[in-house]
């Protein structure tokens, strides 16, 4: 067999992989576009962690929203401190817009999620308590903090998605 012609046709396989390959996005701020009715906004930071577990949280769920990443965070500042939401520029942060404007403010890590909360059930309760947070559901779902913030956990996460799946969440 002809040396040109192996190279020829390992030069067309490697193209088709590569060109298959772009097809799909490693990256876990990539979110397929839909057409639900309801906008939920992602504000993240390329180099946080945090940012990097809640996006791959989202990627893995069925979602009925569509999820519009940002690194942009004047985006949604105003729209925050109009809702008395004090935003401190911490990512990631999560935001539906309804009636009211939800927005859940951080992400447990790997090695700091248990059962879908910070640290645990018992440690965030006590940690929004100091927070002179309040606590939301029977039995605990997630920290309603001073700021207006949620404070983010995996329950609080679905709460917004599943709110703005009932109630269309709109784009800014």
């Amino acid at each position: 067999m002809n040396k040109n012609y192996v190279f020829v046709v390992i030069g067309i396989i490697l193209a088709i992989l590569v060109t298959s390959s772009k097809t799909t996005s490693d990256n876990p701020f990539d979110f397929e576009e839909t057409n639900h009715e309801s906008t939920v906004y992602l504000v993240y930071s390329v180099s946080c962690p945090h940012c990097h577990e809640l996006a791959e949280y989202l990627q893995l769920k069925d979602l009925s929203v569509n999820i519009v990443p940002t690194a942009n965070g004047w985006a949604i500042h105003d729209l925050l401190a109009l809702n008395g939401i004090t935003w401190n520029y911490g990512v990631p942060i999560l935001v539906g817009i309804s009636d009211t404007v939800m927005a859940v403010e951080g992400y447990p890590s790997e090695s700091q999620i248990q059962d879908g909360f910070f640290g645990g059930s018992d440690f965030e309760q006590e940690l929004c308590t100091s927070q002179n947070g309040v606590l939301i559901g029977e039995p605990y779902e997630f920290c309603k903090l001073p700021s207006g913030f949620i404070l983010g956990n995996q329950h609080a996460i679905d709460h917004i998605i599943d709110y703005c799946t009932e109630n269309v969440c709109r784009t800014v």
